[in-house]
């Protein structure tokens, strides 16, 4: 969670009347850290591949986005922390970065304004797996921290009154 990564997600090679395939695909997967950019990183990557023999020509897909924290001492993840632990009676685990990959930089960027997520999922809810599942208990505490994160945000909002 706080180390960039380099996966390989699936690899496909071969076709149906060779033993010596002519063509692979492979799947990459870039997970990056804060002091990270997307185009930095992008660059390296296809510099490395090309300096292993692979022409520039042969990756034909690469997206991505920067890596994103929200500042724990933000005014609006203080009431968001302060409104999970209202609902659950005690303090909150706070981590400043996702395992996985989500475009939220994109929100700071664009709209110049922070954002936090909060999972609502049980912890062996089997995220994106066959098994994937979803408390009915745990349901009904999402709704009540939805709820409540929204009273504690609309307390720190400053209305723009003109």
């Amino acid at each position: 969670m706080f180390w960039p990564t380099f996966n390989v997600d699936g690899l496909r090679s071969g076709a149906d009347s060779t033993i010596v395939p002519s063509e692979a695909t492979a799947w990459l997967d870039l997970r990056l850290v804060p002091n990270q950019s997307f185009d930095d990183i992008k660059s390296k990557v296809l510099k490395h591949l090309t300096k292993q023999g692979l022409s520039r020509e042969a990756v034909t897909h690469f997206s991505g986005y920067d890596p994103y924290q929200c500042p724990l001492e933000n005014p609006y993840a203080q009431a968001t922390i302060q409104a999970i632990k209202d609902v659950y009676g005690q303090a909150t685990l706070v981590y400043p970065s996702l395992g996985g990959s989500v475009p939220i930089s994109l929100f700071r960027r664009v709209l110049g304004t922070h954002s936090i997520i909060v999972p609502l999922a049980n912890h062996d809810s089997f995220g994106h797996g066959p098994r994937e599942n979803l408390c009915l208990a745990d349901l009904e505490l999402g709704i009540k921290t939805v709820i409540s994160i929204l009273y504690a945000l609309k307390s720190v909002c400053q209305p723009d009154v003109r």
